[in-house]
């Protein structure tokens, strides 16, 4: 395998598996064919759109691939969903690139390459915001248009990324009607996706705290809204309403874990309810005690 991060790259060896502690472009690409000869399958899961140069990544997998057989599944998160969930987050993190699946296609052809299937997986499998392609060694190239006008049309993402600042407004307004009311909520994931969305919002102070199963998080406090992060059994100690998830993409082990903490499933609100509009207010009980 291929891994970049040394961390991750030392779990994996000492799995027993043999790991290149680099990032994979196209001359790795190259030195692995040397070493192993062509392969049948090529698996990236959310690493393509966080690399500088993903061109030279896929060109790359396609002097790697089997002629005619190989195939390469690709993951990745999916700009039309992101702007469905009114989801902000993802754009301040280390991506290099944003696809949909046409441009995704595109991006595609141009290393030799072509998708066969797309979104194969139940959605109950996959985490949320995924692209999931397979791809093969394109048939035809010179059948490729060069024409890419219709993905090069910021237009319409344009738009999409304006209603993006309404999923803030709605968070806004969830947290000011739960503050009139009295409703006490704590948060659930104080990763990027939390300290960014208390960043933006000015009523962050309506949760009395975040929770994150990240022991290296516990007794720490959030940049800027400083709010402060526990353990999960916080919510045992300090019971609340309602628990905002943040970690939506987890969210089915989250709720497993606060329900061994007497939390019902009802107590929990993923966050793109509420950025969606889904969800403008809560009955006031403490879930806890219910």
């Amino acid at each position: 395998g291929v891994e970049p991060s040394t961390s991750l790259a030392t779990v994996a060896s000492s799995r027993g598996l043999e790991v290149h502690n680099v990032a994979f472009d196209s001359d790795l690409g190259a030195e692995l064919l040397r070493e192993h000869g062509h392969l049948d399958v090529v698996v990236s899961t959310f690493t393509l759109d966080q690399i500088d140069d993903p061109l030279s990544f896929l060109r790359g997998v396609a002097n790697v691939l089997r002629p005619e057989v190989g195939l390469v599944v690709l993951e990745v998160h999916d700009i039309d969903v992101t702007y469905q969930t009114k989801e902000v987050a993802l754009f301040d993190r280390e991506h290099s690139i944003y696809p949909d699946r046409d441009s995704f296609g595109v991006l595609l052809r141009l290393a030799g390459l072509e998708i066969i299937e797309t979104n194969f997986l139940p959605e109950a499998l996959c985490r949320e915001n995924s692209l999931l392609v397979v791809a093969k060694h394109a048939a035809d190239l010179e059948t490729f248009s060069t024409d890419t006008a219709n993905v090069r049309d910021l237009s319409g993402h344009q738009e999409a990324f304006g209603n993006i600042t309404a999923g803030i407004d709605n968070l806004t307004a969830f947290l000011n009607d739960c503050i009139d009311r009295g409703i006490r909520l704590a948060g659930y994931g104080a990763g990027f996706r939390g300290i960014m969305y208390c960043s933006l919002i000015p009523n962050a102070s309506a949760f009395a705290y975040f929770v994150d199963g990240n022991p290296s998080l516990h007794g720490s406090r959030m940049p800027k809204s400083n709010i402060s992060v526990f353990a999960p059994d916080q919510l045992q100690v300090d019971p609340v309403d309602y628990i905002v998830v943040f970690s939506h993409g987890y969210f089915k082990e989250i709720v497993s874990t606060c329900e061994t903490l007497r939390y019902p499933k009802r107590a929990l609100i993923s966050l793109p309810e509420i950025l969606t509009g889904d969800v403008h207010q809560v009955v006031g009980i403490n879930a806890h005690d219910a």
